[in-house]
């Protein structure tokens, strides 16, 4: 495959562990992201397979952590409480402007097993970036994120189901093999990146089609 020079330069400058944020063209940005607020990245790196991103640390709101064996029946019950603090259920009665994507950190990174924990996560608007409306629930907390520098990227287009993710995550795995960042990223936890919180299941809800997954690395 072609790097451009910037890839290339990247390449280069992480053989001797020097990183270097080069800017690259990417997946094509999610059409929600013209309508509602999303969190904003650059694209360090990228392939046909799979991309790097370096967000900007910004204000999420996080909600519980649900223990279960599959992301389908957990995602509803991980939402449920931030969808109701979106809605108005706070202390000062105000509703949220909704924001997309959602982050689900899935840990540990393997599905079927019975400690897997779901915890989705809520892009906090602008608006209220430098503070959020007080939450009735002491399950739904503040948080800066990311908590890494970089984000290594798949993106999947079908549904959510758990062999979907675990696909997902295994064909990241595969690509990153061979470049630069096979030893930075690890795979201990994974973060499912859905920009249809409606529906997750159905891509053909979401005008793009797709969602993505996503692990974290410094």
């Amino acid at each position: 495959m072609m790097f451009s020079l910037c890839n290339a330069l990247c390449f280069l400058m992480f053989l001797f562990v020097v990183p270097l944020e080069c800017k690259s063209e990417g997946y094509e940005p999610a059409s929600n992201c013209s309508t509602v607020e999303c969190p904003p990245y650059v694209v360090i790196y990228s392939q046909k397979e799979f991309e790097i991103r370096s967000y900007k640390e910004a204000l999420w709101v996080s909600g519980p952590k649900i223990l279960n064996t599959s992301f389908v029946p957990a995602f509803p019950n991980a939402i449920l409480t931030l969808d109701a603090y979106y809605g108005g259920k706070n202390v000062q009665h105000v509703k949220i402007d909704k924001t997309a994507p959602i982050f689900v950190d899935v840990q540990p990174a393997l599905y079927y097993v019975q400690n897997t924990t779901y915890t989705a996560n809520y892009y906090v608007p602008k608006r209220y970036q430098n503070g959020i409306p007080t939450p009735l629930s002491p399950e739904i907390k503040p948080v800066k994120l990311p908590k890494y520098k970089y984000a290594a990227v798949n993106r999947i287009t079908f549904g959510l189901l758990d062999d979907a993710i675990f696909l997902g995550l295994t064909a990241l795995k595969r690509s990153l093999q061979g470049t630069p960042y096979q030893r930075a990223a690890t795979f201990n936890q994974v973060t499912v990146v859905t920009y249809n919180p409606y529906s997750p299941n159905d891509p053909s809800i979401n005008s793009d089609g797709f969602n993505e997954v996503l692990v974290w690395f410094d």
